[in-house]
Order: structure tokens, then sequence, then C-alpha cells
């Protein structure tokens, strides 16, 4: 792993509505080193994708900042210099509605290709030909087909190379597996891992499916109702969660052995619903659904701390700080 490539400080981002303010994301600061993969896992509402939005312009933050490569770029996509754009690039849950069914996937690649500069009809041609090549898709077989003649997991496939065809440093990949069969899953988390090694690429990796997460993260950050709850790299996390909402997490993933039987968490259920985004509870977000629930976790926020003296391994939660 490198040094830091990007870096986010207490961002924020509310929308409005009829109904008040969404607290989308409240106020989360996180790190991402060049190279690796952060996963960013919760459950829908948690403000994961809408992280990962922020990262890559499509929405301006409320307050706080986005660090990349030491530079401040806490703006829209539109506003950002065309080099920047092409390095940060984004993969997204379902490639069916950001591909045009009715064009060749061949136009589709070119399109990105001259956004970048490249106008030579044969050097166009060679290089979609070597990023299908990258994406295991024949490029004979693929070139004329059009995305609405094809299966989920070579549309992603495809949605992928568009994404690599900008040479990129950066690619958040929001919900990129969420909509594939198990095997296909394997293959593209497989496919993403080769590519990552290959291109030296630093990923995001936003989903609610925990055995994927696990797989493909070398750490991940839990999020609950616009916050960060949790963050530890991936093996210390599954072996050692200390959060309630991430035990309640990890306690709901299937087991296939009785070896990941043992390993399992201690099953943790949560009691109510999940608050709204607009008024979420005072103190920890969590309290209202959390069985270990104390009078401090109502009265008071948590920070973020170390877990045992262990600063890459950070929680926030009363239970485990007092």
């Amino acid at each position: 792993m490198g040094n830091n490539i990007l870096m986010i400080l207490d961002l924020k981002k509310y929308f409005k509505t009829n109904y008040g303010l969404v607290r989308a994301v409240d106020g989360i600061t996180l790190s991402v080193n060049e190279g690796e993969t952060l996963g960013l896992v919760g459950e829908s509402g948690s403000g994961k994708s809408t992280t990962g939005h922020l990262v890559v312009g499509m929405y301006s933050p409320t307050s706080g900042s986005i660090i990349y490569k030491g530079k401040d770029i806490s703006f829209t996509s539109d506003k950002r210099p065309k080099d920047l754009r092409n390095e940060i690039q984004i993969v997204f849950q379902d490639p069916a509605s950001s591909l045009n069914p009715s064009k060749y996937v061949k136009d589709i690649i070119a399109s990105q290709l001259r956004l970048i500069g490249i106008k030579d009809r044969w050097e166009i041609e060679n290089r979609i030909s070597n990023l299908l090549d990258s994406v295991d898709l024949p490029p004979e077989s693929y070139m004329y087909r059009k995305p609405r003649d094809l299966g989920g997991g070579e549309l992603q496939a495809i949605a992928i190379a568009r994404a690599l065809s900008t040479n990129p440093k950066l690619i958040v990949l929001d919900e990129p597996t969420s909509a594939l069969d198990v095997i296909t899953q394997a293959k593209i988390v497989k496919l993403l891992k080769r590519v990552q090694e290959q291109m030296k690429l630093t990923y995001i990796f936003i989903t609610h499916d925990l055995a994927v997460a696990k797989h493909i993260s070398d750490r991940i950050a839990v999020m609950y109702l616009g916050k960060v709850v949790e963050m530890a790299d991936s093996e210390e996390l599954f072996k050692n969660p200390q959060h309630p909402y991430t035990m309640m997490l990890f306690s709901s993933i299937p087991v296939l052995s009785e070896e990941e039987r043992k390993i399992r968490p201690k099953k943790v259920r949560s009691i109510g619903e999940i608050p709204s985004a607009i008024s979420p509870p005072p103190g920890c977000r969590f309290h209202t659904r959390c069985p270990f629930v104390n009078e401090i976790c109502i009265d008071r926020e948590p920070v973020l701390s170390p877990v045992n003296g262990n600063s890459s391994h950070i929680v926030a939660c009363h239970l485990i700080s007092e």
C-alpha cells in the first residue's frame, strides 16, 4: 500500500425535501491509501453510495472537504479539470441503465476514448480491443454487440472496460455485484482484483453484501445513518467486530460450513425500526435499535476511538470506550 490518495474530512451532504433536510452523509472522516480497496458497507440509507457520488463529483458537499492527491476537489465534476475527471471514475450497480442499449459496445467505449483526446480510428480500435481483452471479453465476439443482447456479467465487464478507458487512478464501485448471481459475482470480483493489480488502481467498493466486501476489501468502513461507526482491516473486522451494528450485520451473513459458524459473531438482533435520516436520534444513532443501549447512548454521541489501543481499528460506541 502507498500513501493516502484520498482524504475525506468531516464530510456532510444534506438534501432538501418537503419534509426537511435529509442528512445523507453527516460528518465522516476517512482516508483511502493508494493501491488499496476500501469497502463501504451498511444497510440501505446508510450514506455509502452518497459518499461515493461525492467523491466522483456527482454532488457538491454541504460542508467538509475531499482531498485527492493533496488538492481539494470538493466540487462537482463539471467544474473539475479534464485530467481529474479521467483519473476518478465510477462503475454503477446497474450497467444496463448506464450503457446505451442501441449502441455497439465498440461505440460506447470509443466515445470515452474521444473524450480523452484520442481521435485516430485505428488507435481507438486497438485500445478497445485491449480493453475488452483486459475484462475477459474476446473483442471479435463483443465489439459489434449491443448491451440489450448481453447478460448481467457481460454488461458489468463492459462498464468496467469503459471506466478503465480513461486510465483512472481511483474507481468508485457502487454495488457492482449486487444485481448478479453468486457465480457471476465471483467472476467480477476476481476480474476487479486482477485489473487492480495490473493497473495499480485504488478502489472504493460500496456494497451491502458483507461476504463480497470481505473478499475484495483491504479495509472496511461500516456506515449507519450517515456516520462511520466502525473501521478496521478487513480480517480484523470480521474476527473482532466491536460495534453492535457491525455485529448485527455480520451475524446475519449465511454460513456454509461449521468452520464459518464458529467464527461468526454471536447473534445480535436489532430492535425497533430504522430511524429517518431527516430526524436522526440524538446521542448514538443506533441506540433506538441497539439491544445493549444505556443512558449515555441516548444522551451523548460517541466518537471514533481506537479499540484496545489499536489505531487501525476504530469504533464509535460508548460500550467500548467506557
